[in-house]
């Protein structure tokens, strides 16, 4: 098996974590539903249709399909009517994930300590756009794919409605702001 590691502005091998990641659905109110990768900021609607380019995560209850909690990117395709007039649909600019449900412990979580580590977790070919029906303990490996890197994150805490949110732990390739 081959391994292609992209250094996307961070040193290869070098991680950073994101412990205790809240990120509200799509009608909360205190906790912001989108998230750059980069700095780890987390943003509102408005605030992330201004720099959609750097919005690599979201956050939402499925109301539609029955998905419950969700966390996918601005280029899954999540329906209009999800955030309405200036979410991600409105953007000209919706950087793309996938995502893996994958089956290691939370141990093995806390001890991913390099790149290599994250692309081992992820499969190219099983990639699915959207992470649903969150639970704890679920974890899950991703490809940012505009970026072109790994990570995984750890579900902590669900409260799963159109005003909820999740806590994430989150493990990502480092890059730089750019």
């Amino acid at each position: 098996m081959t391994f292609i590691i992209n250094n996307s502005g961070g040193n290869v091998g070098e991680l950073q974590r994101f412990n205790g990641v809240t990120l509200g659905a799509q009608q909360n109110m205190t906790h912001g539903s989108f998230m750059n990768l980069e700095s780890g900021a987390i943003f509102t609607t408005i605030e992330a249709a201004a720099v959609s380019d750097k919005i690599h995560l979201l956050c939402y209850f499925d109301t539609i399909e029955g998905d419950d909690l969700v966390i996918a990117s601005p280029g899954s395709n999540v329906d209009a009517s999800i955030y309405g007039v200036g979410g991600p649909t409105d953007w000209t600019i919706r950087n793309t994930a996938r995502f893996i449900l994958i089956s290691i412990t939370g141990d093995q979580f806390n001890s991913l300590a390099s790149v290599a580590n994250l692309v081992s977790l992820y499969d190219e070919s099983a990639g699915k756009r959207k992470a649903k029906n969150l639970e704890v303990g679920d974890i899950y490996s991703f490809k940012q794919e505009d970026l072109g890197l790994y990570g995984a994150f750890r579900v902590v805490a669900v409260d799963g409605q159109p005003v909820g949110l999740v806590t994430v732990d989150i493990v990502v390739q480092k890059v730089s702001n750019k």
